[in-house]
């Protein structure tokens, strides 16, 4: 199959839900040879954070020299974005090769007790074979759901594990309270871990510390072991002074924006640190310079100015409370419109009212996905914050609408879902800069 008809077929896959279990994507990868025994890992789990995290991390290492794999979920515009070396995505021919050789297997798997894999269990098998082939030195693992039933979760102990944090997400899944959520993302810590973590609510890292006690590990904390001072925000760059396990300074910059991109920058270089310790040479050069390299897409981004636009895929209560917080504290704005559009597990009151309390208009729209909210739910819930509201049918649509409203010195803010911000980030860079 070529790349078009190998993505195709990944997407089909979704008819196979999301099956909490480590079996099927245990009997995969023993079909591939087990490439996973072959690699080593660090795992990165967190209700927000764990994109920029883990794109931080992987900055580090490939500034220090390591050929390092980077495994996110999801994409912003193209399905390659998921399986990176060295921020560079997997060729389409090796893609739509390695999903060829994988298909039958599944279909085998199919017609035994095990079932068939879910998509995401085997998008992890294929970035499993495929860093094994390429003989990468490390692999930055982005859990997809939870931790512990997480297929991600099937690799060999890591060299170091991270829990960026801990929010309301996905409850019908991991439980209804953060200390129940919190023991599902713990399930990564396996026995003597070190794990590096930015969970500052007490009840979540009680859950944490307990585990990493349990199985004998060694847990580092933000604000406790390693920690971030003299913050100075900007757009488009921010820089504080980095407290180290070690007890040193250091000057650092990044070029992300919003206050708690510091906090998993200092998470990120927490777990380097803990590398140079497994034999992995990382040196503050490499840290600095790597880390203000990195530009993660759709995560405050600014993608045009006057208007300003901004991406942001906040997609949960957790992350749209931090996106408030650093639209205010970073206010260069005479107005703020918002473009919505939300997936239908997702506590939409709450982030409704946190972006549409500080929006003059608001659009409502929808992502082309089968698991976006209907609109005339979102429009509903953002009256009782805003006096005017539109619905847009397609995001292309809704932004087009959104900057044609917009004055000079206003703010068009997109947000709500990855998949919504995708599809506007694809729209925005293909289309002239004023629609």
């Amino acid at each position: 199959m070529n790349y078009q008809q190998a993505v195709d077929y990944i997407h089909s896959l979704g008819r196979f839900g999301s099956k909490p279990g480590l079996s099927r994507i245990g009997e995969l990868l023993k079909q591939l040879g087990s490439p996973e025994k072959q690699l080593k890992f660090v795992h990165v789990a967190g209700t927000n954070g764990k994109g920029s995290t883990a794109a931080f991390i992987a900055g580090m290492l490939g500034e220090a020299g390591y050929r390092t794999g980077l495994y996110i979920s999801p994409y912003l515009e193209s399905f390659n974005e998921r399986i990176q070396i060295n921020r560079c995505p997997i060729s389409e021919d090796k893609l739509a090769e390695l999903v060829t050789s994988i298909k039958p297997l599944c279909h085998q798997l199919s017609e035994t007790a095990v079932g068939h894999p879910t998509q995401f269990e085997i998008i992890t098998a294929l970035a499993m074979q495929y860093y094994a082939l390429e003989q990468v030195d490390i692999v930055v693992l982005e859990v997809g759901l939870g931790g512990r039933f997480d297929a991600t979760n099937i690799i060999p102990p890591p060299e170091v594990g991270v829990i960026t944090s801990i929010g309301l997400d996905h409850q019908a899944v991991l439980g209804d309270t953060i200390p129940e959520i919190a023991a599902e993302k713990a399930g990564i810590i396996k026995p003597h871990m070190t794990l590096v973590t930015g969970v500052r609510e007490l009840e979540a890292r009680e859950v944490i510390a307990a585990k990493v006690e349990q199985e004998a590990g060694q847990l580092y904390a933000l604000d406790r072991d390693f920690k971030a001072r003299d913050r100075q925000y900007r757009w488009n760059g921010q820089s504080f002074k980095y407290l180290s396990l070690a007890d040193e300074e250091q000057q650092i910059q990044i070029a992300l924006n919003g206050r708690h991109q510091v906090d998993n920058a200092c998470v990120a270089i927490a777990a380097v640190e803990v590398l140079n310790k497994k034999g992995f040479e990382v040196s503050w050069e490499a840290v600095k310079n790597g880390i203000s390299k990195v530009n993660w897409p759709g995560r405050m981004e600014v993608i045009r100015q006057e208007p300003l636009v901004i991406l942001d895929g906040a997609h949960n209560s957790h992350g749209t409370k931090a996106l408030k917080n650093s639209l205010q504290e970073l206010a260069r704005y005479q107005k703020i419109i918002s473009v919505i559009g939300i997936l239908k597990d997702k506590d939409f009151a709450e982030m409704i009212e946190d972006i549409a309390s500080l929006s003059k208009i608001v659009i409502i729209t929808a992502p082309d996905y089968y698991r976006a909210i209907d609109t005339g739910i979102l429009v509903a819930e953002a009256l009782n914050y805003c006096q005017s509201v539109l619905s847009v049918t397609g995001v292309a649509n809704a932004v087009s609408k959104a900057i044609l409203l917009a004055e000079k010195n206003d703010l068009v803010l997109i947000t709500g879902s990855l998949y919504t911000i995708g599809e506007a980030r694809t729209f925005l860079r293909n289309t002239d800069t004023r629609i």
